[in-house]
């Protein structure tokens, strides 16, 4: 991505923007750094844990600035092929680069924060004000030196080390400095000392050497070739880093609580790792041709399922995802309350079964892994699937009122049985195929025949209800039907008739669904995944130009390539936790399917490491 000029302005809220943030993260944790060097957001010592910088959701929640002291304009990007910052300072009397990185091997979590002067004089300022466990708890400071700084709260200490001095002031930390051309520096938070020596500063350069190969090393086992070949880099490495390297679990986001609306109470903790999410993600990661994500996502599944069935589970198995307000935290924008641990863990979601198939199938025909360990628990699956597919569930979107007929629900429960059948034949398991299938089948007929309504020349959310719903949109990409069927081209443009949102002439950013009571008070905006699917599924139905033409507008509303879950076109502002992986694998589909389709109608080489996302 090129460099961004950014907008130091903030609104009257006294919040940036969530378009605003870049995200950087070391496959354990990740940080939010506002577009002023504010680290806002970081929790140790993983996705889950409580929160030591949290003023994203709360202005006395803690941060960890780095500014410069008179007026400045700012230009940011990602160093190329990483997930490293690089932050452009540009004064009267001095320019200097930052780049902030978390290390990708360190002992714990290690946030890094490197200043080069490269002209004339920088005056920085610096802050830190640690809020250990979302500021609930108070730590102590102490301050060996000047330039080693401690907190500590019961068993947890945390590290601050710097190259320049620093002062504790009460529970907080600031240092002031001039620094002529060429001077280097910098910091380092942990909950090690790390190499706290005089030779410290070569230490950390050499670490950011080696996480700069990290990153560029895994994005080198995909050709980066393609008209959209930087936005799909984008998304892999951030679909990597929301990757929990020490089990193979994958979250859905590293934030809680960020709103879907202004001020509303749609605030949920998206720090987990959803089946669902994780195994889309996964199928995303195997297309671009990284197949050990796979590999460790099966094992930790297969370890947290042996305890429980839940739909979400905490990085760690065995941790806690039960849901609580936070007592204090006002919110992003007053948006609260703010919310820790998911309710939806304990939800009926049969939609699940079929998606973690799906990424199966699709996995190990590229990983010559032996299944025998895995096919007792697919197997379930299966038959879950079979035995469940004609009740009602709480569906993908994870509603809070009645459980319902969805559509996709059942949609899945043939694809769970599906691919159970083909796994089956493929690797010559035992299966009973003759019962699956006909199962199979049988789902398959309900689907299309109950949940087509006539009336509005649409597939349905749930059947016998006129409710319109973009789940449905993703029918053509299971295999379920064909996106050249008649059925399929009039609900793509019944759903970009009616679920396009305020403020959106082209029909291309949507809302989940439409009247139907969710359980849950309060309104969203465009919900960004849908509108990748939308892409995709036009892209399969031979509408190429005009795919490509929403995919182009689509991918200019993120200037350093992230994307929440929520996007409002008439604000052009994003809503909902960030970076959201959904959206990210989202992207990454709409792309291959796009330039899939232009492949197929023009000569020249296909774009992906394995192969297209179609319909199985």
């Amino acid at each position: 991505m090129a460099w961004t000029h950014e907008k130091l302005e903030k609104p009257r809220t006294g919040f940036w923007p969530i378009n605003q943030y870049m995200a950087l993260g070391d496959m354990r944790t990740s940080a939010l750094i506002g577009p002023d060097g504010s680290v806002d957001w970081l929790c140790l010592p993983q996705f889950d844990s409580g929160s030591v910088f949290g003023r994203i959701l709360d202005k006395d929640g803690g941060a960890f600035e780095l500014a410069a002291v008179e007026p400045a304009e700012v230009w940011r990007r990602y160093w190329p092929h990483t997930n490293v910052i690089e932050t452009r300072v540009n004064t009267r009397q001095g320019t200097w680069i930052i780049r902030d990185w978390m290390s990708y091997d360190s002992v714990s979590p290690r946030l890094n924060r490197r200043i080069r002067v490269i002209r004339g004089v920088a005056h920085i300022r610096v802050s830190v004000k640690l809020r250990p466990e979302y500021g609930l708890v108070t730590a102590q400071l102490a301050a060996p030196s000047l330039f080693h700084i401690t907190w500590t709260q019961n068993a947890h200490v945390w590290h601050l080390v710097s190259d320049f001095p620093l002062h504790p002031i009460d529970a907080d930390v600031y240092g002031e400095f001039i620094l002529d051309a060429g001077t280097t520096g910098g910091f380092s938070l942990g909950l090690d000392p790390g190499n706290n020596s005089g030779e410290w500063l070569e230490q950390q350069l050499l670490d950011l050497n080696n996480t700069v190969k990290f990153w560029q090393d895994w994005m080198q086992m995909c050709p980066d070739e393609g008209n959209y070949s930087e936005y799909i880099e984008r998304s892999a490495l951030t679909l990597k880093f929301l990757s929990y390297a020490p089990t193979g679990a994958i979250v859905a986001a590293p934030t809680t609580s960020l709103p879907e609306d202004p001020g509303g109470v749609r605030n949920w903790d998206y720090r987990y790792s959803w089946l669902r999410d994780a195994s889309m993600t996964l199928m995303a990661l195997d297309w671009l041709g990284h197949p050990h994500e796979g590999q460790a996502f099966f094992r930790w599944m297969l370890t947290c399922c042996a305890v429980d069935r839940l739909v979400l589970h905490p990085v760690v198995p065995g941790g806690l995802v039960h849901e609580w307000e936070h007592p204090t935290w006002r919110g992003y924008e007053d948006a609260h309350p703010v919310r820790i641990g998911n309710q939806a863990a304990t939800q009926r979601q049969f939609d699940v079964y079929g998606e973690v198939l799906d990424a199966a199938w699709q996995h190990f025909q590229y990983d010559d892994t032996d299944l025998s360990d895995l096919w007792p628990f697919f197997t379930e699956l299966a038959e879950e699937a079979a035995l469940h597919w004609t009740e009602p569930d709480d569906g993908i979107w994870e509603t809070r009122g009645e459980p319902q007929h969805f559509l996709y629900s059942k949609a899945q429960c043939w694809v769970a049985l599906d691919r159970a059948q083909k796994i089956a034949k493929k690797w010559q398991l035992v299966a009973p195929l003759d019962r699956w299938q006909r199962i199979a089948t049988e789902i398959r007929e309900t689907v299309l025949q109950e949940g087509y309504s006539p009336g509005t020349q649409s597939f349905m959310q749930t059947f016998n209800k006129d409710t319109f719903d973009a789940s449905v949109l993703l029918l053509p990409q299971l295999g379920i039907v064909s996106a050249h069927d008649p059925r399929m081209l009039s609900t793509i443009s019944a759903i970009r008739k009616y679920l396009c949102v305020p403020g959106d002439n082209d029909g291309l950013f949507l809302y989940r669904y439409r009247a139907m009571d969710d359980g849950i008070v309060g309104s969203e905006h465009a919900f960004l995944l849908c509108s990748t699917w939308l892409i995709g599924t036009m892209a399969l139905a031979g509408q190429i130009a005009e795919a490509k033409k929403l995919l182009e507008r689509f991918l200019s509303i993120a200037p350093h390539g992230l994307f929440a879950e929520e996007y409002d076109p008439l604000t052009q502002r994003f809503w909902g936790n960030f970076p959201q992986a959904f959206t990210h694998l989202g992207v990454i589909t709409a792309i291959l399917h796009v330039e899939q389709a232009q492949s197929s109608s023009q000569s020249g080489p296909l774009r992906g490491c394995r192969g297209w996302p179609q319909p199985t």
